[in-house]
């Protein structure tokens, strides 16, 4: 009987801890009004991803370093914008393949420019079609811009 015990709570620890850890939103994003924005096609290694909003004004992701965005190596997203809104947090899904959670933070690096370090995993794909959902906020809503980025390792 104590073993069934013990197997109930650490089934139930582990469905509580699985639902804390996986929470993809932050404190205050329930209250905050969000779009998500058509999908944009962008091509990285050639040139910056760019999203036109709602409101006009624009915001451009560039991954660096361009020549090489490879799956384990060290990445930077720089996401500048042209008005209010700043970079809250990067998340990369593999499309072709399910690469697992891969959320990433911004930190700011300036006026109207956010940086987020990263590293992609690896895949046994040679070429990998990966969304990355890009979160930008004001202090009342937030848009969510989905890139699809092919990257050939």
């Amino acid at each position: 009987m104590k073993q069934l015990i013990l197997i109930v709570v650490l089934f139930a620890a582990a469905l509580l801890a699985g639902r804390f850890l996986t929470d993809s939103s932050t404190p205050g994003d329930a209250a905050r009004p969000s779009v998500t924005l058509e999908p944009i096609v962008c091509e990285p290694s050639l040139a910056a991803c760019l999203a036109e909003l709602p409101d006009g004004s624009q915001v451009r992701m560039q991954i660096l370093p361009m020549d090489a965005i490879l799956p384990m190596k060290p990445l930077q997203a720089e996401v500048t914008s042209s008005g209010k809104w700043h970079a809250t947090t990067l998340e990369a899904t593999g499309i072709n393949m399910n690469m697992g959670f891969n959320r990433f933070n911004f930190q700011p690096s300036g006026q109207h420019a956010d940086r987020a370090d990263f590293i992609l995993p690896i895949c046994t794909l040679k070429r990998m079609h990966w969304q990355f959902l890009l979160t930008i906020s004001d202090e009342n809503s937030l848009i969510h811009i989905p890139f699809h980025i092919d990257i050939e390792s």
